[in-house]
This record gives C-alpha cells, sequence and structure tokens, in this order.
C-alpha cells in the first residue's frame, strides 16, 4: 500500500506541477523561435536598409546607430536563450532528484514489507540451570533448553542451548512466552534483557510455586508461565533467571519467540 501510494503521487506530481513546468517550458522555446525568427527578419532588414543607404546617403552615424541596435539585439537574445537553458538545467536537476527520492522510498518501502513478511520464530524445552559469573561476588543463572522443536528465520540457537542467551539476529518487535515447572516453595523466575549497551532490564517476574506453609505441600509441582514484547536490536541478548528453583521439571520447561514485525 505504501509503495502503490508513493506510485500515485509520483503519478500526480507528473500530471501535475511537472506537467505545468513542460508546459511553461514548451511557451518558452516558442517564444524563443518567435523571437529569433523575428530577430533573423529585422537583421535581414537592417542589411537591406544598410546597403540603400550606402548607396543612397553613405551616412556613417546612421551606419553606426544600424549596427549598435543589431548588436543589442543579437545580446539579447542570447541572453535570453541562456536564461531558458538555465530555467531547463534547473527543471531537470529536480526532476532527477525527485524520481531517485521516489526511487529510494519505494525500495526501502519494499525491503521493509519483505522483512515483515518473513517469518522469524522458534520454541525450544528441556530448561535447565547454568551459572555465569559476572563479578568475582556474583553469578546470575540462566535456564538453557536444549531441544529446539521449532526454529524458523534464526541461522544460530546453540547460545540459548548451550548457555540459556537468545541473542538478536534480526531487529524488531518480539513476543516471548516462558512457562518453567517446580516443586520448591517460592520458586520464581524473571524475563531479563542485556542491550548492548550493557544495562539489564527486568522485563518480568513471575511466580512458580508459593510459599509452602506445612511439608505436606512440597512435592507438588506448580507451573508459572510469564511473557514479555519488547523492541530489540541486533545483538541483544534475553535471557531468563531462575530464583529459589533446586527441583525443576526439565520437559516442561518451554520457551517460545516470535518476531511480531
Amino acid at each position: 500500500m505504501e509503495e502503490r501510494r508513493s506510485r500515485r503521487q509520483l503519478e500526480q506530481y507528473v500530471g501535475g506541477p511537472l506537467q505545468g513546468e513542460l508546459k511553461h517550458l514548451q511557451n518558452e522555446t516558442i517564444s524563443l523561435k518567435t523571437n529569433y525568427q523575428k530577430l533573423v527578419s529585422d537583421n535581414v532588414n537592417l542589411k537591406n536598409k544598410l546597403s540603400r543607404l550606402e548607396n543612397e546617403t553613405g551616412s556613417k552615424d546612421e551606419l553606426f546607430q544600424f549596427e549598435q541596435k543589431l548588436n543589442d539585439s543579437r545580446d539579447a537574445t542570447e541572453r535570453h536563450i541562456q536564461q531558458v537553458k538555465t530555467y531547463v538545467d534547473n527543471i531537470s536537476q529536480n526532476y532527477s532528484s525527485i524520481i531517485n527520492g521516489i526511487s529510494s522510498n519505494v525500495a526501502n518501502m519494499t525491503q521493509q514489507q519483505d522483512n515483515d513478511r518473513e517469518m522469524v520464530g522458534l520454541q525450544a524445552c528441556g530448561g535447565f540451570m547454568v551459572k555465569h559469573y559476572i563479578v568475582d561476588s556474583y553469578y546470575s543463572e540462566k535456564m538453557k533448553f536444549s531441544k529446539v522443536i521449532n526454529s524458523y528465520g534464526f541461522q544460530n540457537t546453540s547460545a540459548l542451548q548451550n548457555d540459556g542467551k537468545f541473542i538478536c539476529e534480526k531487529p524488531g518487535l518480539y513476543l516471548f512466552i516462558v512457562t518453567l515447572m517446580s516443586k520448591d516453595s517460592n520458586s520464581r523466575f524473571n524475563i531479563v534483557l542485556h542491550d548492548t549497551a550493557g544495562k539489564f532490564h527486568f522485563l518480568a517476574k513471575v511466580q512458580i510455586a508459593p510459599v509452602y506453609k506445612s511439608s505436606s505441600t512440597i512435592d507438588m509441582y506448580h507451573s508459572g508461565t510469564g511473557s514479555a514484547v519488547i523492541q530489540l536490536n541486533t545483538n541483544d541478548t534475553m535471557y531468563i533467571e531462575p530464583k529459589d528453583i533446586r527441583h525443576t521439571y526439565t520437559n516442561m520447561n518451554c520457551i517460545s519467540v516470535m518476531k511480531l514485525r
């Protein structure tokens, strides 16, 4: 639709302002031809009159005046020709700039439409924990999902499978849906963005199991599901950070990622 709108704008410009400018240029060209023909006629008349004067009177003053008029007419015509030429050059440059700009916009919109139509998404399960040391006294646990069920448009899923990190390959708006299962009291997890500027963003905090008040509920598994919608740039990293999870049902831990646009 954007491409058709741009094409309509181009057609409106070609049929409107540009057509008017070309019509004006045509009129100027006709006027120039008329003036040139008149100049040729005047030149012939002046030469004839000059010849008669030379034959009849031989007046040098009149001959000089006629010669001056002839030179003035020639100079005026040359100036007018230069003005028309400059006008035509400006129109040509403006027209070329407009065509190039519209062509560039159409190409960009076509590329954006191709990107929007491309399917990008994955589903992976089998989550278990791996520790990543950030500084000497702090570490971040990540859930890694070793079994990729489906993958569309991704070149490399090994970081998610081995390190628990989803690394953005294609910028855009993404939807993340995560489900973890655990039987541990107060078990929970965070959906975290680590952007290319080095900043951490906690996008969602999800409770899996409540705080148990009696031992009779210890063996009861619970599941928690969280989601996040986030605009990602190339090489932004998303990961799942578990909290107080020691026992987890691996096959029930899954993540789904979809590029919305």
